[in-house]
């Protein structure tokens, strides 16, 4: 089916192109609502979304079009505001009105030298005035939301045409601005670990220092632990939605042999890393860090070796600094540790706060051998520091292992390396929004929301998820099993 054909069967042929991405998220949202319920979502709407998406000859058009429906999603959820209607303009005017009258009436009420004092004077102007205020911009807010601008654009009339292009080139030409476009970044080399699993940043904080307004902000909001914020940058965007076009390329809904090869959905959401490594010609080299491992320790694993290559490369200038691979394996990296130690309930369920906190103490504990007034970064690939962490190797942390990783790495070409592990990082992530349900993504939604949320949605609507798994593939499948 063609992007025309898809239009006009979804009656989009009419609308402005300035409104159709709105309409296509309207749309999505729909399906997402069955998403949400936990609900399988039929053959014929599965193609619909996916076509939809995969008529985006952008990254950023198709997270625009996903994080306009997060938006419908959260109003929903968490407000109101979930349609713009007659009747609601008329009550939001009167109540308007109200507060205007109540101003005015007082006003008056002064003039004629009322028995007040002027102290309560000035209180009461203040608290009507701020009223006045909340509703004048709670109604232009009520105007320019996208349900308004969605029934702006169902009129499809000149005028509201006219109206609607001027509202989105001053205030949605732009991606949509309701979420964050950053994503948290946690790294375990800064987050010096005591033995009793706190922070010496936040002990020192808690102890010494008198906490600012900034940090009793943070931490009323829960993001006190983040150490950084990283930009979600349109390469990043690029390669996530260019890795999940590959991975949904390799499978096929209407396949009918019960075959379990690589078009089997349950195999394809179980990568975790193994299949850009089988794909490169490196599995058997690196299968003990992904496959031999559990999630949250293959986590760990790579983001200390991450980290340990980022810095000898750009140490040894064996890349650039601004090296965009590198950055976003790094950003990546980061983010999902951050997942792991402030978010846990996003990620599959492991012993992940443990060997964090095991490892980050390891690595504390050695510190002092690497790190200098001089030379803030650790020397990684010093023997003696290899050798001391080989002769306390632990059950539990996985500083060793990830040493060991690190130099397997080293032995690679940069080139190669960084574009395996930024891959890497991607089909982690998205093994972990795979195994994430609906309710921790729509509570995620009030801190501004995640990109994994956003990752998460892509994939369902791609159909790489198993609630878009078809009865018949499904009783194939089953067959097949049997």
């Amino acid at each position: 089916m063609s992007d025309e054909d898809l239009n006009e069967g979804l009656e989009f042929n009419n609308i402005i192109p300035e409104a159709l991405y709105l309409h296509e998220a309207h749309f999505l949202f729909q399906m997402f609502k069955i998403f949400y319920a936990d609900l399988a979502l039929s053959h014929s709407s599965h193609m619909e979304s996916y076509l939809i998406l995969r008529s985006k000859k952008k990254a950023t058009d198709a997270f625009k079009v996903i994080e306009v429906e997060l938006g419908f999603m959260y109003d929903v959820l968490f407000t109101k505001m979930t349609s713009v209607c007659s009747t609601r303009t008329i009550l939001r005017s009167i109540s308007f009105l109200s507060s205007a009258s109540a101003l005015v009436a007082f006003s008056l009420m002064v003039a004629n030298k009322c028995a007040y004092t002027e102290t309560e004077v000035i209180i009461s102007y203040i608290l009507l005035g701020g009223g006045v205020v909340l509703e004048i911009y709670g109604f232009i807010m009520l105007l320019l939301s996208e349900w308004a601008m969605f029934r702006l654009s169902l009129l499809k009339k000149p005028w509201a045409n006219a109206i609607y292009k001027a509202v989105h080139k001053a205030i949605y030409s732009d991606n949509n601005k309701r979420w964050e476009r950053y994503m948290a970044q946690h790294d375990l080399t800064d987050a010096q670990i005591t033995k009793n699993g706190a922070l010496w940043k936040m002990v020192i904080n808690s102890l010494v220092c008198k906490p600012t307004p900034k940090v009793c902000f943070l931490k009323l909001i829960g993001k006190d632990n983040i150490q950084s914020w990283d930009v979600i940058s349109d390469e990043l965007k690029e390669l996530i939605w260019e890795y999940l076009i590959d991975k949904r390329s390799r499978y096929s809904h209407e396949m009918p042999q019960p075959d379990p090869g690589m078009n089997d959905l349950k195999e394809i959401l179980a990568e975790r890393g193994d299949y850009v490594l089988k794909k490169m010609g490196y599995l058997e080299e690196f299968r003990w860090a992904v496959v031999e491992l559990d999630f949250h320790g293959s986590l760990l694993l790579w983001h200390i070796a991450t980290d340990i290559c980022y810095h000898d490369d750009i140490r040894n200038n064996k890349v650039d600094a601004n090296n965009q691979l590198c950055k976003m394996s790094r950003s990546l990296s980061n983010y999902m540790l951050y997942l792991l130690i402030e978010r846990p309930n996003m990620l599959p369920k492991g012993i992940g706060e443990a060997r964090y906190k095991q490892t980050g103490i390891q690595l504390t504990e050695f510190s002092k051998r690497w790190r200098s007034k001089e030379t803030p970064r650790p020397h990684w690939r010093s023997e003696e520091f290899m050798k001391e962490i080989k002769n306390h190797e632990s059950n539990v942390s996985m500083l060793h292992d990830a040493c060991k990783l690190a130099r397997k790495l080293q032995s690679l070409e940069p080139p190669v390396k960084w574009r395996m592990i930024s891959q890497i990082w991607v089909e982690m992530m998205t093994y972990a929004a795979s195994n994430c349900g609906w309710t921790e993504h729509a509570q995620a939604l009030t801190r501004g929301g995640e990109l994994l949320t956003r990752v998460c949605l892509l994939m369902a609507h791609l159909g790489l998820s198993e609630q878009c798994l078809t009865t018949a593939s499904t009783s194939s499948r089953e067959a097949h099993d049997a």
